[in-house]
């Protein structure tokens, strides 16, 4: 028998709120006690899904970042990153740059306090409603950056 049980939380267990429901917390932490690993997929950054699923009583795996890197969240330990390497991440910022888009990169940087890195203030209208008011967890990266640049 199976015993582990990956949900996604977009359209699965965020309510209209995005918030994961007393119900399903509850579910979730039964599951939990009856012995099933959870691991909560999402595209979403690390750090989302972790404050997202603070409710729940137990230590959970987060496979984060589209499927990036997987962090527990208890000591939030990596158990396994995968990145692009440097130059198809550059080839992908040059290509979006002559499409006059702006790059909105999600890093894994969270014991340094953020998980973005972003070339403009948030604010700006270049971004749309990419970006919540209270948003904290970015870094600006100038365009004289050289690892952004080539």
């Amino acid at each position: 028998m199976y015993k582990l049980i990956a949900i996604d939380l977009d359209n699965t267990l965020l309510d209209d709120k995005k918030e994961i429901s007393r119900e399903n917390i509850e579910f979730i932490n039964r599951l939990i006690k009856n012995g099933y690993e959870i691991v909560i997929a999402t595209g979403r950054r690390y750090f989302s899904a972790k404050e997202l699923t603070k409710s729940i009583d137990k230590p959970l795996i987060i496979l984060a970042n589209n499927g990036s890197i997987a962090r527990e969240t208890g000591e939030n330990n990596i158990l396994f990153e995968r990145f692009l390497n440097i130059e198809d991440f550059r080839t992908i910022v040059k290509m979006g740059k002559a499409r006059n888009l702006h790059p909105v990169v999600h890093v894994d940087s969270y014991e340094l306090g953020y998980d973005l890195i972003v070339e403009m203030e948030i604010e700006n209208p270049a971004y749309g409603n990419y970006f919540s008011k209270d948003e904290k967890r970015y870094k600006r990266v100038y365009k004289a950056d050289r690892r952004f640049r080539k």
